[in-house]
């Protein structure tokens, strides 16, 4: 199964559904432990995909990115990306299972990528993603009047997009609000330029928003405006239809995509 990447490379892992909550420490679901939606079918799987380092200019040329530790959390099945930034992660999944994969690179802001397995879709799961140097990280915290690193919060980056079917990319979807509802944070959009801004209203033209200086734990966040007819992408699925729950850690991004019909 491939899986189609979101407006920052966050790739969904699974589509799956889950009814159980997470830890408050935000290791919730992580891995072969994970909860969620008491799935029975397990299977050996095989996570493959490209790490690249985040360009704030679209039309740069993707940069792989070699050595990066990528984990299934809490499983303790880890590989480190080539030279060519690629990896492949060989480990068992359980139907229904929250949990994330982590990304760790000296010089980077280490990602998580929560999901939902889906067994049933396939043995087979390609996870693209992005990773920001600390200079241009760095770079953001400053805009944004924050400091970095901040290893005692965490940050996230939510994309919107609209669902253009399998071989197409996504369109990212502007308009699309942002709301804690619960958990901590300061919201952030980022403009058609590429420049983070607080205070915003709702996605631009690239579909990004998200939440800075957020404690450790779990967050639900509830999308809006344009925001329609939607479904959780990479993350897990909110108590309602219009929520999203995520992992935060800190010193950590945990990137997450929602997906809405055209």
């Amino acid at each position: 199964m491939t899986i189609k990447l979101g407006m920052l490379g966050v790739a969904i892992l699974a589509l799956g559904c889950s009814d159980s909550g997470g830890s408050s420490d935000g290791s919730a679901g992580a891995g072969a432990g994970g909860s969620g939606g008491g799935g029975t079918s397990t299977q050996t799987a095989t996570i493959s995909g490209t790490i690249t380092e985040f360009a704030a200019d679209p039309a740069a040329a993707p940069i792989p990115i070699e050595g990066v530790e990528v984990c299934l959390d809490g499983s303790g099945d880890c590989v480190t990306t080539a030279a060519n930034g690629t990896y492949s992660l060989t480990t068992e999944l359980t139907d229904g299972q929250e949990g994330m994969l982590t990304l760790v690179k000296a010089g980077y802001l280490d990602v998580l990528l929560p999901n939902t397995a889906e067994t049933s879709a396939g043995s087979a799961v390609t996870v693209d993603a992005v990773m920001g140097s600390d200079a241009l990280v760095g770079a953001f915290a400053m805009i944004l009047m924050t400091p970095y690193p901040a290893p005692d919060v965490g940050v996230s980056a939510i994309i919107a997009s609209t669902d253009t079917g399998p071989d197409t990319p996504n369109t990212p979807l502007p308009g699309v609000t942002y709301e804690v509802v619960s958990g901590g944070g300061t919201p952030y959009f980022v403009s058609d330029q590429t420049i983070p801004e607080t205070p915003g209203s709702e996605t631009g033209m690239l579909g990004w928003g998200g939440f800075f200086a957020i404690p450790p734990g779990e967050v639900e966040v509830k999308f809006g405006g344009t925001a329609t007819n939607c479904v959780v992408g990479g993350g897990w699925e909110g108590s309602a239809p219009d929520r999203i729950r995520m992992p935060v850690r800190g010193g950590f991004q945990t990137q997450t995509t929602i997906l809405c019909q055209p």
